[in-house]
C-alpha cells in the first residue's frame, strides 16, 4: 500500500514509484537532519540520494559507490573524518551526513549548481578540468535527473505546505508543513521561528487573573452590597 497521509501521497506530490517513496519515508530524517545541520537544501539532498541509490541505504554500484548518498570510500572516508564518525557507508544516517556535507563542499566550491552537482558524478577535478559539466554520458544525464528529482520535491513539500495536516492527525512527521522557499544550494536563513503551541486550559476555566464580571464593572458590586446593608440595618431597627 503506498504511503499516503492526510496532507500527500508522497508518491504522487513527487512523481515518483510508490517503492521508491516507502523509503523516502524511511530515510527521510536522516536527510532533513543532514540538510539542516550542514545548511545545504533539503530538495537537493533527497534528489542526488533518489538519483544515487533511489533511497536504498544498501545499494553498491559497479565502481564500489556505497550507500544511500553512493560515496566512493576514500571520498566516504575522508568525510567521516572532518565528520568525526565512523565510516560506516550503509548507515543511511552516517550516509546522509556524509554526502550533505560533500554537497556543501561542492556548492562552495563551484559557481553554478549544475557543476557543483556535476562533481558529484564525475568529481571536482573532472568539472574544472573541461570547466564545466564533463562530456561523459553519464553525467550529461545525471545533471537533469538532479534538477528533475529537486523539483519534484519542491512541489511535494509545497503540496504539503498548501494543505496543511490536521492536527493529531495520522500524517507522518517528515512531511508535516515545514517548506520555506530557498535559493539553490543552501537553506533560507534568518526565517522567523515556528509558533509556539498555547498551553490549553480546562473547559469554563477562567484565565489567570481573571476577576468575576461585577467586579470589572467599576463599582457596581459595592454599590449593591451597600443597599444591601442599609435594608437589613433599617429591619432589624423595626424590631
Amino acid at each position: 500500500m503506498n504511503w499516503v497521509s492526510n496532507c500527500a501521497n508522497l508518491a504522487e506530490a513527487a512523481n515518483l514509484p510508490s517503492y521508491d517513496a516507502a523509503r523516502w519515508r524511511e530515510v527521510d530524517p536522516f536527510l532533513r537532519s543532514a540538510a539542516d545541520e550542514m545548511g545545504v537544501s533539503y530538495p537537493l539532498v533527497v534528489a542526488v540520494a533518489h538519483v544515487e541509490s533511489r533511497f536504498n541505504p544498501y545499494a553498491v554500484s559497479g565502481a564500489g559507490a556505497r550507500g544511500l548518498m553512493q560515496t566512493m570510500p576514500s571520498t566516504g572516508a575522508a568525510l567521516a573524518k572532518m565528520l568525526a564518525i565512523p565510516h560506516t557507508p550503509h548507515d543511511p544516517e552516517a550516509s546522509a551526513r556524509m554526502g550533505a556535507l560533500y554537497l556543501k563542499r561542492l556548492v562552495a566550491k563551484f559557481d553554478e549548481l549544475d557543476h557543483a552537482i556535476a562533481a558529484y558524478n564525475a568529481g571536482p577535478g573532472k568539472v574544472q578540468k573541461y570547466g564545466g559539466i564533463p562530456p561523459y554520458e553519464q553525467t550529461q544525464k545525471y545533471v537533469p535527473a538532479v534538477r528533475r528529482a529537486m523539483r519534484a520535491v519542491e512541489a511535494s513539500e509545497a503540496r504539503c505546505a498548501a494543505a496543511p495536516c490536521p492536527p493529531n492527525s495520522s500524517c507522518p512527521p517528515s512531511i508535516v508543513p515545514q517548506w520555506r522557499p530557498a535559493p539553490y544550494g543552501f537553506s533560507g536563513s534568518g526565517s522567523s521561528p515556528e509558533p509556539q503551541p498555547q498551553p490549553s486550559r480546562p473547559p469554563h476555566s477562567r484565565p489567570p487573573h481573571s476577576q468575576p464580571a461585577a467586579a470589572k464593572s467599576g463599582g457596581g458590586g459595592l454599590a449593591f452590597v451597600g443597599i444591601a446593608a442599609l435594608i437589613l440595618f433599617a429591619g432589624s431597627r423595626k424590631r
